[in-house]
């Protein structure tokens, strides 16, 4: 939806009251929320307040806004003629002058700036043919990543499927080495770049968290047992149903190089004499990830006392450091998933891509299976109701659904916790560090895919290299679950798998990633009852009302 508006410099009132309007009855027929409608109205009117300031009428008069949806995200853009201004510079918040009759004239345009620069992250300015432009995201859908995804699935294979009847082989394959698989490469490089700092500091902070508790050791204990043994059940089964189906093989693709299979060989005995680092710098040097998933958990140990609450801090603030830079590059996957996907189209064959539909379905039937299996226990060590608990659990697992975060629903977590009548202060804690360490459904994803990978490329894993990668899977998978391209990079390369095949498994992963998220969210419901009927923290008449 379009709009222009010629500008009445003798009241500009008007002028900014009619493009209100028509951002308003646009906005309207979006369906956002109300919470969501204020904040874009709110939004609007201090940007263009802010544009009208530097404008220059004498050239163009003509105002241009326009409302579209891209991928579900609601997009505002303000366009205002006027020489090009600093943005940020500009909605600086200024310091509150001394003398308190001077605070009057500056207060309207302090307000404005501590509005935009409150939400300059939904916030973009440029410059461009003589407009000063401003583009709000009024919305942001939690869809959107998915819809991106798919539609950079479909276009790789349309694109692809075309290019083999539009250009020759000699072309095809310039193509495919100088640009799909150029692409390919830079993304890998700039994930590996991620991976050992992520991995490090993200098994610290979990490990540190298990000691700052208080009040009901002997619970969390119990509790902490639970997850780490339906992760040990989520693996295996994953492996299982692997097994059981061969999902993966006959596919076609290019089988692994012997670079790849002799990377992935493995010995007991070399892994428990190497488990522990030389010395501190070797694992990040030699890229070591289970040396320093064990120098991550020692840290961590160690930084769980009482009187390192500073380091504890530090560590926190590394670790968002390193998952902002990991996030900045996850924005690409669109990209690298129309690269990944198009060069297999060109290079390999049309029937690769129907091997991922044997994944996908494998993947889901296991996320069947564990929240049957939460039922059961629910039913069999709790002697609860099972379904009571899932009818609670709805509004958790829509907003887990929806967000593909387990963070994000955590206070429908907490509030389902509270409608079972579990004891608020443990349920509290639970869901908490649930949300962060069960990543049950993570790992059964994670067991599925890389198990499939090596089955496509005809790489035969011993039950030692199994045992290995399960172990990886289950240390990994908490620190990693946000950004699945580093955890199957990391088990990609124990395992012998061409790393540049992980493009093509994204392309279903976000589809995964919200059943994942459903199923970690019932798990550590499931989980958190289960313990909590133990200890005698549950209000069994309010868990079985209506």
């Amino acid at each position: 939806m379009k709009f222009k508006v010629t500008v009445n410099e003798a009241d500009s009132r008007e002028t900014l009251g009619q493009i209100l309007t028509f951002v308003r009855e646009s906005l309207a027929s979006k369906k956002l929320e109300t919470k969501e409608k204020n904040r874009a109205e709110i939004l609007c009117e201090e940007s263009l307040l802010s544009l009208m300031e530097h404008a220059d009428f004498t050239k163009r008069k003509v105002i241009r806004v326009s409302i579209r949806k891209f991928f579900g995200d609601v997009i505002i853009e303000l366009a205002v003629p006027g020489k090009e201004f600093d943005f940020a510079e500009s909605i600086n918040v200024p310091d509150v002058p001394d003398d308190e009759d001077d605070i009057a004239p500056d207060a309207e345009a302090a307000i404005r700036n501590l509005i935009l620069s409150s939400y300059s992250h939904i916030i973009k300015y440029k410059h461009y043919q003589m407009y000063n432009v401003i583009r709000i995201k009024a919305f942001v859908s939690a869809y959107s990543m998915l819809y991106k995804t798919l539609g950079a699935l479909l276009s790789a294979v349309i694109f692809g499927l075309a290019a083999e009847h539009i250009f020759s082989e000699d072309t095809i394959a310039y193509l495919n080495d100088n640009v799909l698989m150029l692409v390919q490469n830079i993304f890998l490089n700039s994930m590996k770049m991620c991976t050992i700092p992520v991995v490090f500091f993200s098994v610290m902070p979990s490990v540190a968290d298990i000691g700052d508790v208080s009040g009901f050791r002997r619970s969390v204990g119990k509790l902490l047992a639970c997850f780490l043994s339906i992760q040990v059940l989520a693996v295996a089964l994953g492996f299982g149903l692997v097994m059981l189906f061969g999902t993966g093989k006959g596919a076609y693709v290019t089988p692994a190089s012997p670079a790849d299979i002799q990377g992935a060989s493995f010995s007991m005995t070399d892994m428990l004499r190497n488990i522990i680092p030389e010395n501190i710098v070797s694992p990040f040097l030699n890229s070591n990830t289970l040396q320093l998933i064990v120098l991550g958990v020692i840290v961590g140990i160690a930084a769980s006392a009482k009187d390192a609450k500073l380091i504890r801090s530090s560590i926190r603030e590394l670790n968002d450091v390193f998952m902002k830079i990991a996030e900045f590059f996850m924005k690409f996957i669109p990209i690298v998933v129309f690269c990944s996907v198009g060069s297999i189209v060109l290079t390999e064959d049309i029937r690769t891509l129907a091997s991922l539909a044997g994944i996908f379905f494998t993947v889901i039937l296991g996320f069947i299976l564990l929240n049957a299996f939460y039922l059961f226990m629910i039913k069999s060590a709790a002697k609860l109701n099972p379904l009571r608990m899932f009818k609670k659990a709805v509004p958790a697992m829509i907003t887990a659904f929806g967000t593909c975060s387990a963070t994000s629903a955590i206070p429908d977590s907490m509030k389902a916790a509270d409608d079972m009548g579990l004891l608020q202060k443990f349920s509290s804690f639970a869901v908490s560090i649930g949300a962060s360490l069960n990543k049950n459904a993570f790992c059964l994803s994670l067991s599925v895919i890389v198990m499939s990978a090596a089955n496509m490329y005809g790489i035969r894993l011993t039950w030692l290299q199994i045992i290995s990668l399960g172990l990886s899977v289950i240390i990994i998978a908490p620190g990693t679950s946000w950004a699945p391209v580093i955890a199957l990079s990391t088990l990609f390369a124990q395992a012998g798998c061409p790393v540049k095949s992980i493009g093509m498994i994204m392309s279903i992963y976000t589809l995964l990633d919200m059943a994942d998220t459903v199923t970690c969210c019932n798990g550590t419901l499931a989980s958190t009852l289960i313990v909590a009927k133990s200890g005698g923290m549950i209000d069994e008449e309010e868990y079985n009302r209506q």
